[in-house]
């Protein structure tokens, strides 16, 4: 952030899937960044993901109002362009929305897959949950409320879990750095 003192929010995206009733969290991405390179990132991702899973769903939080309709508009025609994209206007408030997710993993149904530096700072959000931020929960919460809709039929019966990326646009975003370079990962500012 410009000012040290500040904490602004977040922007986090999910990468989860649903197998036999259970979800996996396989990753998070949470930075602080500008709109150009939250726009990178999030093409960047979409493209990586698809790359490995092929068919994979892009779901984005439509914020309120004309500005959260532009915005959608924006990511469908420029940003990612040939994905399986849409918006998803949010309802409720994040506690709300976070319900499901809270039942779900006190049933054993939300597992996190191993093997990212980015599962720490989850837990410590999570567990924290709902005072200070939020943003990897609302994003969890908005991949595994797209993923309850899917007809059973089209839930995943394959042991390949990680089919939906939700993305979270928050309030305040700084510049980009490759997310799988640990060189470009400044541990103050992205996790």
């Amino acid at each position: 952030p410009a000012d040290a003192s500040a904490d602004p929010d977040w922007t986090a995206g999910a990468l989860v899937g649903i197998v036999n009733g259970v979800y996996y969290l396989q990753d998070m991405r949470r930075v602080r960044r500008t709109p150009g390179g939250v726009e990178a990132l999030v093409k960047q991702t979409a493209q990586l993901d698809r790359a490995s899973i092929p068919g994979i769903r892009v779901v984005m939080e439509q914020e309120p109002g004309a500005s959260g309709k532009g915005m959608i508009d924006w990511y469908r025609r420029h940003v990612l362009v040939g994905f399986n994209f849409r918006g998803k206007p949010s309802t409720g408030s994040k506690i709300e929305r976070a319900g499901p997710v809270s039942s779900a993993a006190e049933a054993g149904n939300i597992k996190v897959v191993a093997g990212g530096k980015w599962i720490s700072d989850f837990f410590d959000e999570a567990e924290g949950f709902p005072i200070g931020h939020d943003d990897q929960v609302d994003a969890l919460s908005g991949a595994v409320g797209e993923l309850a809709r899917l007809d059973p039929k089209r839930q995943s019966k394959r042991h390949e879990p990680w089919n939906d990326r939700t993305a979270r646009n928050a309030r305040r975003q700084h510049p980009l750095r490759d997310p799988d370079d640990d060189r470009h990962w400044d541990k103050d500012e992205d996790t």
